[in-house]
């Protein structure tokens, strides 16, 4: 990046915004000489499936389908367990057309709380955590202090 291009200028979180809006807006963007323009896609998706993350919305289905694929990191190579934080690169084929190039996949905790993970394991064991802390707390608010 340069000094007068931000991440937050490139990264973006919502994937019902089209690759060619995107594009458009990185288009008027100063960019650093001999570097391609590209943008990043940050969200949480609900499943991936035939190549494609998937997010659930009101709206429908919001389709991300890199043309290179969707590399899984953590343990769950097959990406057979959702949620999945998703992190796509856009931008402009040879032709100059806007697309998804390729995408990178990791675990989530949940939908509500997408913390990454490496697995399942640990969305178990995080779910066991969360479950003896909030004993702890009740334990803790019904037992008189000791002395």
């Amino acid at each position: 990046m340069s000094p007068e291009l931000t991440l937050g200028q490139r990264l973006y979180t919502e994937p019902w915004t089209s690759v060619n809006e995107k594009m458009a807006a990185i288009d008027v963007l100063p960019w650093p000489a001999k570097k391609a323009r590209t943008a990043l896609l940050l969200f949480v998706a609900d499943e991936i499936r035939d190549g494609a993350a998937i997010r659930h919305t009101r709206r429908g289905e919001r389709i991300v389908r890199p043309e290179q694929g969707i590399r899984a990191g953590g343990r769950d190579q097959r990406l057979t367990q959702p949620p999945y934080w998703v992190l796509a690169v856009v931008d402009r084929d040879r032709v100059g057309n806007a697309r998804y190039r390729e995408a990178f996949a990791q675990h989530a905790y949940s939908a509500r709380q997408p913390v990454p993970l490496d697995s399942r394991y640990e969305r178990v064991r995080s779910a066991d955590m969360s479950g003896a802390s909030l004993s702890i707390k009740a334990w803790q608010a019904v037992s008189p202090p000791s002395p």
